[in-house]
């Protein structure tokens, strides 16, 4: 007997995710072609531990600002690039920077 098509598990799609350490210089060039290349939607920032994100969105050059000097734990920026909606979460480290890159689900898909 032959399985129904409406009876098989619909198969999940995973995001495409990028995890990676990266120096100053290679954060600066990041958000350097994020403001030249990208329609940024939202720039978020994370303070001192246990502390909540500010209310109020900042622009991208105090966002990467605030991270060089080591005054804010991490940011998070939302963006459109090409086509696809992205968010970049940058987290501040001991030997650099940790970005991790998602790519955001299109509002059409999740709702289908």
């Amino acid at each position: 007997m032959m399985a129904d098509d409406a009876s098989e598990p619909e198969r999940l799609e995973l995001a495409e995710f990028q995890d990676e350490t990266i120096d100053a210089g290679i954060l600066r060039r990041l958000f350097e072609d994020l403001d030249a290349l990208a329609q940024i939607h939202a720039v978020h920032v994370k303070g001192a531990a246990g502390r909540r994100a500010q209310d109020r969105p900042v622009e991208l050059g105090e966002a990467l600002g605030l991270l060089l000097a080591g005054r804010i734990r991490g940011a998070q920026v939302l963006y459109e690039y090409d086509g696809r909606s992205w968010c970049d979460t940058i987290i501040c480290k001991r030997d650099g920077h940790r970005l991790i890159r998602i790519e955001a689900p299109r509002r059409a898909e999740s709702l289908a």
